[in-house]
């Protein structure tokens, strides 16, 4: 079997181009907000944020091939992609041996203390436990979606500023602790919501396959209700909080969201949705996960850069690793700048 066709099949068949393409520029901010805050040299830094998306992108297949494993007799009534319907056992086998070294062979360079060893092989035990019997956590309705929330967003933040902490050469700081703390509150907000909305999509397929999700449980429409009145607002705010909790300089984000949010006003048709609750998914889509994934990481560079020139460097590196973000930024700008021309003419 060609090289082309294993990258194929880890990105296309175990799904790992989601997470690396969705997951990852939230994540790896995350060390970025901790090199600035615990004033590690940029070189250094650049080393460890390679590391960091080779370990992103190994454990993220790790918890794919476990639920793959288990989902496969699932995915198989409902067509859904599955690594385990549509590849051999040797190239299974050779998979597995690529998502263990990249998931582990940095942390033979990283720090390991017993928290973040504890950490590591929670994260582990979760995938484990949200998709096999007897556990099936993924099917414990409320329990399901918590657990989701945090193998997918709050651990994986948490490990990560936690070993970044531990390479700084200064003291930890109380503002350190508040950075962390509001940090790790905000994602398991952004993992909640995700984790419904993903549900609520997955509705049908799930009713056929009798998976006790929390939206079968709890109903689509109070799902809706509550993302729309509880989990939204509170992750928005939890978000506003951490981010003034970085800089005083945080003027800088403001002016990129208020940019990007009268993009999305004007862009919206009137009475273009055909359900009441398109407006939800169309905002947690649109305007939530497209600012995260995209202008986030850049906004939060472009702050520290202000202060240390040399994080320069960190935001040519991450072009380079996600240029979608700054494709998407400037086909954006250049729609809003059409749609104004287009207003004035």
């Amino acid at each position: 079997m060609k090289i082309s066709e294993y990258v194929d099949l880890l990105g296309n068949g175990m799904r790992l181009s989601n997470p690396m393409s969705f997951k990852a520029p939230v994540l790896i901010t995350v060390p970025y907000i901790f090199i600035f805050t615990g004033s590690i040299s940029i070189f250094p830094a650049l080393i460890y944020i390679l590391l960091s998306g080779i370990t992103i992108f190994g454990i993220s297949g790790i918890g794919y091939f476990i639920n793959d494993f288990h989902d496969k007799k699932d995915d198989a009534l409902t067509d859904k992609r599955n690594i385990f319907n549509q590849s051999t056992k040797p190239q299974q086998m050779v998979l597995l041996i690529c998502v263990l070294i990249a998931a582990f062979g940095p942390w033979f360079i990283f720090p390991v203390t017993p928290l973040i060893l504890g950490l590591l092989t929670t994260e582990i035990l979760l995938f484990y436990m949200y998709s096999s019997e007897p556990f099936r956590l993924k099917d414990r309705k409320l329990l399901g979606v918590i657990t989701d929330s945090i193998y997918a967003h709050t651990l994986p933040s948490l490990i990560a500023a936690l070993t970044f902490i531990q390479i700084s050469p200064t003291t930890t700081s109380t503002h350190t602790f508040i950075i962390l703390f509001s940090l790790i509150l905000w994602q398991f907000l952004l993992g909640l919501r995700n984790i419904i909305l993903q549900q609520l999509d997955d509705h049908d397929r799930d009713v056929k396959s009798e998976t006790t999700s929390f939206v079968i449980y709890f109903g689509k429409n109070k799902s809706w209700t509550l993302l729309k009145w509880f989990i939204i607002p509170l992750e928005i705010l939890l978000f506003i909080v951490f981010i003034f909790t970085l800089s005083e300089r945080a003027m800088v984000f403001w002016i990129f969201i208020i940019t990007y949010l009268v993009y999305l006003i004007s862009s919206i048709k009137k009475n273009s949705y055909t359900s009441i609750l398109e407006p939800v998914r169309s905002f947690s889509y649109r305007f939530l996960d497209e600012y995260y994934i995209n202008w986030y990481p850049i906004c939060i560079l472009l702050i520290f850069i202000l202060s240390r020139y040399e994080f320069a460097l960190l935001l040519v590196f991450h072009i380079i690793a996600f240029p979608s973000g700054l494709v998407f930024i400037r086909d954006k700008i250049y729609q809003l700048i059409r749609k104004r021309n287009f207003l004035i003419n």
